[in-house]
């Protein structure tokens, strides 16, 4: 029995079916259903109900699986060791990152990286949370950046950094002349030391354009429940997937949207928008990495995140 054969297995449980999963796995669909046909006459037994649309697992099938993905995990952990024995020179390394923060947070550490190892190579993956979470278990990557909390028992995390939120307030908004108590100064932001701030009334931009992010994102939750809070709905003018540009077109004027401030420090923009402080308990997160319980991390991923960590600071 093969790696690849209980790949052959494992996708075809996870696709349900038989064209989808030869097409995944380069291969033909009678090869595919050939190989599955014999394994099940080795065993004596029927890995796949083939009754029903689409195909399901058999309870052998189900403990066949478990069993297969135990094996690769092994054969994973003796292969991450293997490439520490060799001393980082090769190697490949998946790093899971959501889109709001995949370009700026993690970029400068990718490039320091490759400085200190060539010999590896970087596959960053860009998902949605959920889907980082289930690629990190079926082991398709071998962790992800993300924020607490993270609720999953098969999941363990490090915290690697903290980072702030404030409210991005374009310059021409008539409103910046009377909060100036409110105001975040930029150097603080890139110096990563604040003064204790009392956080800004949303209810002062309750007639203003917001640009806000993708309702799966937390911002997204976050910026909804700072203005229904403050007892109105926001006027969204632009809806967006990634932080960068909701940033960059606040800083243009065309609305208020929430940024962090490791964002701030990465971009360098020539002209800011004016932050305000809000609420600490909406405004401070931590920025972890998130893995697999019990699973082996390798020394070329450990390097990666302190890289990573330092980077934050």
């Amino acid at each position: 029995m093969t790696t690849q054969q209980l790949k052959y297995v494992l996708t075809l449980a996870e696709t349900k079916s038989f064209s989808m999963a030869a097409k995944r796995l380069y291969i033909t669909q009678p090869a595919l259903s050939l190989y599955i046909m014999n394994l099940e006459v080795q065993l004596g037994v029927n890995l796949f109900d083939r009754s029903s649309s689409p195909i399901k697992l058999t309870s052998v099938g189900e403990e066949y699986i478990k069993t297969a993905q135990k094996i690769l995990d092994l054969e994973a952990e003796l292969n991450n060791k293997i490439s520490d024995i060799l001393q980082l020179k090769q190697g490949l390394l998946s790093v899971g990152v959501t889109p709001i923060r995949g370009s700026y947070l993690i970029a400068d550490a990718l490039a320091l990286y490759n400085q200190k190892y060539p010999g590896i190579k970087i596959n960053m993956i860009e998902y949605e949370m959920s889907k980082l979470q289930d690629s990190v278990l079926d082991g398709s990557i071998d962790f992800f950046i993300g924020n607490a909390p993270i609720q999953n028992n098969l999941l363990t995390t490090t915290t690697i950094g903290t980072e702030h939120l404030f409210l991005a307030v374009p310059k021409n908004n008539p409103n910046n002349k009377f909060l100036e108590q409110y105001q975040v100064p930029l150097q603080e932001i890139i110096n990563n030391k604040y003064t204790a701030r009392t956080p800004v009334d949303f209810s002062i931009f309750s007639n203003d354009p917001f640009i806000v992010l993708q309702p799966s994102q937390r911002i997204h939750t976050l910026m909804l429940d700072l203005c229904n809070n403050s007892g109105f709905e926001p006027n969204v003018v632009l809806q967006t997937n990634k932080l960068e540009t909701a940033y960059s077109v606040a800083q243009k004027g065309l609305g208020s949207t929430i940024v962090s401030d490791t964002l701030i420090r990465h971009a360098a923009l020539k002209e800011h928008p004016i932050y305000y402080a809000l609420p600490e308990k909406s405004s401070v997160r931590n920025i972890i990495v998130v893995y697999r319980k019990n699973r082996y991390i390798s020394h070329m991923a450990e390097e990666f995140i302190s890289i990573l960590k330092k980077n934050l600071v």
